[in-house]
């Protein structure tokens, strides 16, 4: 048995790297699983972005662990599919328990070659999206993540700032995803 049994994880970026990573973590220790990534809807990143044939690969390895998984093409900057999606995972669960905001993008070249449409997708990727999981239009009230997380408490305390924004020193949700899935066993292990 393991420290999550009987929780259902939502980790957005979950087609390969990190993403899938912390999908496997969270399997591994019980979880079901709703992967969202947005293969190939990109154009400015120089690098590959997963495709759809990574995120079922993440689904078929989450299956072979004996855990359930959702895997859906959601994209975190818009809305509307961060709704639809989070109704698309309650209707299969009927629950979500964390929420772990991996999704990111990063320019690998210089600052002053950045373009306004590469400045528009990280700025919609890395800050915009992350935080519609959490504040009115992501979810809400009984379809909030009910883990014992920081977010948790701090949305029953009235605080709907994104995490980045109560801590002391503000990190990137990129940075705050690398330890995310270590903190919230080691929590929920307790």
């Amino acid at each position: 048995m393991g420290s999550l049994d009987g929780k259902v994880a939502l980790v957005t970026g979950a087609a390969r790297g990190q993403g899938r990573s912390h999908v496997l973590a969270l399997a591994a220790e019980g979880a079901d699983i709703v992967a969202w990534d947005v293969p190939s809807a990109m154009s400015s990143p120089t690098y590959p972005l997963g495709t759809q044939e990574d995120l079922d690969l993440t689904a078929k390895l989450v299956s072979e662990m004996g855990r359930r998984c959702v895997a859906m093409s959601v994209d975190v900057r818009d809305s509307a599919q961060v709704n639809a999606g989070t109704a698309r995972a309650l209707d299969e669960f009927g629950r979500l328990d964390i929420a772990l905001a991996n999704a990111g993008i990063v320019s690998l070249g210089p600052l002053a070659e950045v373009t306004d449409e590469t400045w528009a997708e990280l700025v919609a990727t890395n800050l915009t999206g992350h935080p519609a999981l959490i504040l009115p239009n992501g979810f809400r009230g009984e379809d909030a993540p009910r883990g014992r997380g920081e977010q948790d408490a701090a949305r029953r305390q009235g605080d709907r700032r994104p995490p980045c924004a109560r801590r002391r020193h503000p990190m990137s949700p990129l940075v705050m995803a690398g330890t995310a899935v270590e903190r919230l066993i080691e929590r929920e292990a307790k």
